[in-house]
């Protein structure tokens, strides 16, 4: 009994985390669509290209 009660919670603190990873994640992202529609500068666009598709790549690894 109690190890199911244990292996219940953490599970709930796991799938926590990953939620608020995720929306970690998604705040970064909006954030770096935000700048790039914002910023002129060549340089400043191609940086946020880059993190946008890093974002993208850990949204897709995440689950």
């Amino acid at each position: 009994m109690r190890k199911s009660w244990i292996y219940k919670n953490s599970q709930k603190i796991f799938r926590e985390n990953l939620e608020q990873a995720l929306r970690n994640w998604q705040e970064k992202l909006a954030d770096y669509e935000n700048k790039l529609s914002i910023n002129t500068s060549a340089e400043n666009n191609e940086n946020n290209h880059i993190n946008i598709k890093l974002c993208n790549y850990f949204y897709s690894n995440l689950y």
